[in-house]
């Protein structure tokens, strides 16, 4: 019997004033991607947080003072990451992820 998969896409963020854990859970890996997506561009351009600040108004990275790990460019990679860090300020970071769980 085949097993299924489920595509978890999990937000561990913190800021100065509070930190937490958004987790999403999606049946196929194109819905998945999409939010994991959808997470990124609103991490670059809300107000509200504080990870926009790490982008200019292209989207590019402010490198001086923030730190960018990502494996999104990677075509062959099944499970992503996106992990933005302020380099001055260490309570300032997001973690995104896109895992694929099997279930038993």
């Amino acid at each position: 019997m085949k097993k299924q998969k489920i595509y978890v896409v999990q937000l561990d963020w913190a800021n100065e004033d509070d930190e937490g854990v958004l987790i999403n859970l999606f049946t196929t890996r194109e819905k998945a991607v999409e939010k994991f997506n959808a997470i990124i561009q609103e991490e670059k351009t809300l107000d509200w947080y504080w990870s926009k600040d790490a982008f200019d108004k292209d989207g590019n990275l402010d490198t001086e003072n923030y730190e960018l790990q990502t494996n999104i460019d990677n075509p062959n990679t099944l499970e992503l990451y996106w992990e933005l860090r302020c380099i001055g300020n260490y309570h300032l970071h997001d973690s995104l992820q896109l895992l694929i769980k099997e279930l038993n």
